[in-house]
């Protein structure tokens, strides 16, 4: 038989049972005691065990012999190091808003910001805060950081000028390449109104000059490139300032389109077309897509701030517009997107602009716009020469390829286009043949890897010329594409394209960004497809060397590298040649 199980039994003794726990009565038993926040002794803290808080040794630190190692925290001190810290932070917010909140007018700025650097030096040179900040230093706290992760720029930032030494070399720079920019102006004008003092109603706005040296930084080679980050910064408050203040309304104008331009070369594309959209729908409602050369002051223009003053003024207001005409085209295209600005001569009536408008020799030059466009053949002849410079052919090729971007895109939906598109093939190749002329009047060779003269104006030739090429291609593949004779151009007007491409690849790499993305990527799309077609071995120099020009495009625009077998990727045209041959 089975082992009986034994079961336990509670012991009677004493009648009761002996429970794992005691019954304490609370009425007679101690209290305890729990000490305050932070008095515990950091060994006990940092080992998570109880603390009794006795000093100079707690009850456990001397049970466990460790008397030496039992420290306590100055709780008092490490309080004031925290508030002297916060005070410390709420003194620099006040002074960035002193510097960024809109003023009401100049002397009010100017006493606003003395004030509020007169208070932070009264509480920095206080003796109270003397001995928080030398305490801070000796014990610091958690809110402190190294001092190698301070921004430099900080102190930059509640000036309200900017150091010449800075300054000058910025705007210098600035100015020996504003081709790269879609923003001209008037030189002397400039220089003149930049030596004025800021009080001057005819002075720069620190907006304008904010822009204007954040483009130096991109384009210099020396230590002021570590500028670059601070001016975009500032660059902000300065253009809500203005804004605010509707001080100035045309730097403003300016100002936003070279931080556009600044957007679009650092590869910002959705940033760079939403400024272009926001500042192209301004400049139209200021009225400057409406500018009338011959008569200046009319009532239909919104005045951005000011009446010009003379033809200088009126040229600058011309070139602008058109710059931000050129910023909203490429952001469009690069994004695939409608641009702000319609394509309509009869919404956009500012002249084409001239190369100068210091002489009154330019109100008897005949009025010329996008109505050129649409011009016959045979009132081609009655275009003046004045109207035959870098200036337009720049506005032109981009507004051209917007355009037939936008026709061929029509064409695919279903609409009937053959009409506009005529126009459009013949103008492109009179554009292209007036740029060529005008390549060989001006820059006829290279020297080494920069232009004979100018080499800023180079580069804005190369970018038109680029763009033209480029619209002229896409016009032909789309409209005239069973045609022989209209294939072997477009192949023949592929390889110039992609010629100019290697040549700005090889003269400005750095620059080889949205505006050359956009036109030598059709280019290439004809060379590939001459290739495939044709069946050969190996592709030819061109298609190597418009590769090449992708691989530089793609390293410096999106940071990826696009190896040379994934050409297939491309929407490559296909074309039975042999059957266009009759063969």
């Amino acid at each position: 038989m089975p082992k009986a199980t034994r079961r336990s039994r509670l012991p009677e003794s004493d009648g009761s049972y002996h429970l794992p726990f005691a019954i304490v009565d609370m009425e007679t038993a101690p209290a305890r005691i729990v000490l305050p926040l932070g008095t515990a002794c950091l060994t006990c803290r940092r080992r998570k065990r109880k603390c009794d808080g006795k000093r100079p040794v707690c009850g456990p630190c001397k049970t466990k012999k460790i008397s030496n190692g039992c420290k306590f925290d100055r709780f008092g001190q490490s309080m004031e190091a925290l508030q002297t810290r916060i005070d410390e932070l709420q003194d620099d917010i006040r002074a960035l808003e002193v510097s960024i909140l809109p003023r009401c007018s100049s002397s009010r700025t100017s006493s606003t910001s003395v004030d509020a650097s007169s208070s932070i030096n009264k509480s920095i040179s206080s003796p109270s805060y003397a001995r928080r900040h030398s305490f801070r230093i000796a014990n610091p706290g958690p809110l402190d950081i190294p001092t190698s992760l301070k921004d430099p720029f900080i102190g930059f930032l509640k000036q309200k000028d900017i150091p010449t030494n800075i300054r000058d070399p910025l705007v210098d720079i600035f100015l020996r390449n504003r081709w790269l920019s879609f923003v001209e102006l008037n030189v002397a004008r400039f220089q003149s109104s930049y030596k004025l003092p800021p009080n001057h109603s005819e002075s720069i706005h620190p907006a304008l000059l904010d822009a204007v040296c954040l483009l130096g930084c991109l384009y210099s080679r020396t230590r002021l490139q570590t500028y670059e980050r601070f001016f975009y910064t500032r660059v902000q408050s300065s253009l809500y300032e203005c804004l605010a203040n509707a001080d100035r309304l045309f730097d403003f104008i300016r100002a936003s389109a070279l931080v556009t331009t600044y957007c679009y070369l650092k590869g910002r594309r959705i940033e760079g077309h939403n400024r272009a959209s926001a500042i192209a729908r301004f400049a139209m409602a200021c009225g400057l897509h409406r500018i009338d050369l011959y008569s200046p002051n009319q009532p239909s223009m919104i005045s951005p701030s000011r009446l010009p003053r003379d033809l200088v003024d009126v040229g600058d207001m011309i070139y602008t517009w058109w710059g931000v005409f050129c910023a909203d085209r490429v952001g469009a295209m690069a994004l695939d997107v409608p641009g702000a600005i319609p394509d309509d001569e009869q919404i956009v009536t500012t002249p084409w602009p001239l190369e100068d408008y210091t002489h009154e020799e330019v109100l008897r030059i005949p009025y010329q716009g996008l109505s050129s466009f649409r011009l016959p053949d045979a009132e081609l002849d009655s275009v003046p020469d004045a109207y035959r410079n870098l200036y337009v052919f720049r506005v032109q090729s981009f507004a051209m390829l917007y355009r037939a971007t936008l026709l061929v895109s029509s064409f695919h939906r279903g609409r009937d286009v053959a009409a506009e598109a005529h126009l459009a093939i013949n103008a492109a190749s009179r554009l292209c043949k007036e740029l060529e002329s005008y390549r060989q009047r001006t820059y006829l060779t290279f020297n080494g890897t920069r232009y004979q003269g100018d080499s800023g104006h180079g580069v804005a030739l190369v970018f038109a010329m680029t763009a033209a090429y480029s619209a002229w291609v896409r016009l032909l593949r789309t409209f005239s594409d069973q045609d022989i004779e209209s294939h072997q151009r477009r192949l023949d007007i592929a390889r110039e394209c992609a010629s100019l491409a290697i040549e700005m690849s090889q003269t400005s790499p750095g620059l080889c960004r949205v505006a050359i993305g956009l036109s030598w990527s059709t280019a290439y799309e004809v060379l590939t497809w001459d290739h495939a077609q044709f069946k050969l071995d190996t592709p030819n120099g061109d298609l190597y060397a418009a590769l090449d020009v992708f691989e530089t495009y793609a390293r410096q625009y999106t940071k990826k590298y696009t190896p040379r077998s994934t050409s297939d990727k491309f929407s490559i045209h296909r074309v039975d040649l042999v059957e266009i041959s009759g063969a």
